[in-house]
C-alpha cells in the first residue's frame, strides 16, 4: 500500500530551501566578520579559519531548525 507523501515532500522542500538560503547567508556573514578580524593589528592567522569551520559545522542543524521555525510561524508548513 502506497502512502501519499505529496504534502510531506512539499514541507521538506520548503524547509530545505530556506535552510540552504539561511546557511549561505549566515556563513557569508561569518566570512565577512573574520575578514574584518584579520585587518586588526596583530591578527591571529588561524582565528578566522577556526570560526569559519565552527560556523560551518554548527550551522547545518541550526539553519534547519531556524528554517522550520520560521515556516511554522508563518503558517507555510501546510
Amino acid at each position: 500500500m502506497a502512502f501519499d507523501c505529496g504534502g510531506i515532500q512539499l514541507v521538506v522542500l520548503r524547509v530545505a530551501f530556506l535552510a540552504a538560503i539561511l546557511y549561505v547567508a549566515l556563513l557569508s556573514a561569518v566570512v565577512a566578520w573574520s575578514r574584518r578580524l584579520a585587518r586588526r593589528p596583530n591578527p591571529d592567522p588561524t582565528g578566522g579559519r577556526d570560526w569559519y569551520l565552527l560556523a560551518a559545522v554548527i550551522g547545518v542543524p541550526i539553519a534547519s531548525l531556524l528554517a522550520f521555525n520560521i515556516l511554522a510561524a508563518l503558517g507555510w508548513l501546510g
